[in-house]
C-alpha cells in the first residue's frame, strides 16, 4: 500500500473562492471501465487518454491541449475542467472551469502560462453571472463585483497586484450599505462602518496597520467610544502543553503545532481513496462554541465521500479550544481549516 502523507494548513480567516477549488494529481492511471462515468462530457474533437475512478483526461487536436476533467466520482458532479499546454498536465493555459461549492456557481475563466488572467466570472445553476473580477499574470487586479441572486450588487472590492485596496463596500439586498472598510497595501486602514438596515452607522472599528486603534458605537449624538480595544478580537485557539512558552508568538506556534500533532496522529487516509489513487484537499469550516467545544463543521469542498468524511469525522474529535473573546466575553467564532490528502 502507498505511503500517505497529510499537511495541514488552517487560517482564522475564510478562504478565497478560487483557492477552494484546488487539487492535486497525480491524473496518469486509466482504466477502460470507468470510461462509462464521464464519456458524456467529452465534447465533437477531443480523443480520450486517461480515464479514471474521478477523472477523465482528453486531447484536443484543433486547439492542441490536453483537457483534465476532474469529478467527484459518487455524485458524479464536475468539480473543474482545466486546459494544459503538455501531456504531463502541469502548465494550465486555456479556459478554466471550476466548482465553488460553498454556493454551487462555477468561476470562469483564463489561464496562461501557468496563472490566471483577463476577466473571471461566477456563474450559478441558472447559468446567471454573481460576480465578475480579474487577473492579471495570477493576481487579483482592479474593481471586483458580486451580486445576490435578484441581481442586486452584494459586494465591491479593489485588488491591486494581488494585495487589498481602496474602500471596500457590502450592501443590503435593498441596495443599502451595510459595511464599509478602507484597505491600504493589503492591510486594514480608517474606519470600518457597520451599518443597520435604516442605514443608521451602530459601530465603527478604527484600524491603523492592520490593528483596532479605537471603536466607537452608536449614530448622530449618540455615539460612545468604547474602551479595551485589545479585547475587542481574541481569536480562538487550540489549547497545547506551552508552559515554556514566553511571547504570546511562542505560545501561538506552540499551540498550532500541538494541533498540527493531533490532527497527524488522528487522520487516517481512507483504504479506499488510496486504492483509487484519489489525493486532494477538503476544506472544512467550523464554529469554537463559546465554552470552546468544536460545533457546526461543515464541508466548504467536494473531493470524494471518504476523504470528506475522514476530515469531518477528525474535526469533530477535536478536544476543546480556547475560546474567542469580544469585550471581555466570550463569542461564537468560525474557523475555515484546509487538510491536504496527498499521496506518495
Amino acid at each position: 500500500m502507498k505511503k500517505s502523507y497529510i499537511l495541514i494548513i488552517s487560517f482564522l480567516t475564510f478562504l478565497n473562492q478560487l483557492a477552494l477549488a484546488q487539487y492535486f494529481g497525480p491524473f496518469k492511471k486509466s482504466n477502460d471501465k470507468f470510461k462509462t462515468y464521464y464519456i458524456h462530457t467529452v465534447e465533437p474533437g477531443e480523443k480520450i487518454i486517461n480515464t479514471w475512478y474521478h477523472y477523465i483526461v482528453t486531447y484536443h487536436k484543433e486547439s492542441d491541449r490536453y483537457i483534465l476533467r476532474l469529478f467527484h466520482p459518487e455524485k458524479q458532479l464536475l468539480l473543474s475542467e482545466s486546459r494544459y499546454l503538455d501531456k504531463q498536465l502541469e502548465i494550465k493555459d486555456g479556459l478554466e472551469k471550476r466548482l465553488i461549492y460553498t454556493t454551487n456557481c462555477y468561476a470562469v475563466g483564463n489561464f496562461k502560462n501557468n496563472k490566471e488572467d483577463g476577466d473571471w466570472k461566477e456563474i450559478d445553476s441558472n447559468n446567471q453571472i454573481v460576480a465578475n473580477y480579474k487577473f492579471v499574470k495570477g493576481k487579483r487586479d482592479g474593481k471586483g463585483s458580486f451580486f445576490y441572486p435578484s441581481k442586486k450588487l452584494q459586494r465591491e472590492d479593489f485588488y491591486e497586484n494581488g494585495g487589498k485596496v481602496g474602500n471596500w463596500k457590502y450592501f443590503y439586498e435593498n441596495g443599502k450599505i451595510k459595511e464599509e472598510k478602507g484597505y491600504l497595501n493589503d492591510t486594514l486602514n480608517g474606519p470600518n462602518k457597520f451599518y443597520d438596515s435604516t442605514q443608521n452607522n451602530t459601530t465603527t472599528f478604527y484600524y491603523l496597520n492592520g490593528k483596532v486603534i479605537k471603536r466607537t458605537r452608536g449614530f448622530g449624538e449618540n455615539v460612545v467610544e468604547i474602551a479595551n480595544v485589545e479585547d475587542y478580537e481574541k481569536n480562538p485557539y487550540f489549547i497545547g502543553t506551552c508552559n515554556e512558552a514566553t511571547t504570546e508568538e511562542e505560545k501561538s506556534k506552540c499551540n498550532f503545532k500541538a494541533m498540527y500533532s493531533f490532527l497527524a496522529k488522528t487522520i487516517k487516509y481512507p483504504t479506499n481513496a488510496q486504492r483509487l489513487d484519489v489525493s486532494g484537499k477538503v476544506s472544512v469550516k467550523f464554529i469554537i462554541e463559546k465554552d470552546g467545544t468544536v460545533g457546526e463543521v461543515t464541508l466548504l469542498n467536494a473531493l470524494c465521500e471518504s476523504l470528506e468524511n475522514e476530515a469531518l469525522r477528525v474535526i469533530k474529535l477535536m478536544p476543546k479550544w480556547s475560546p474567542g473573546y469580544q469585550e471581555g466575553k466570550p463569542v461564537r467564532v468560525y474557523y475555515t481549516m484546509p487538510i491536504i490528502f496527498k499521496l506518495d
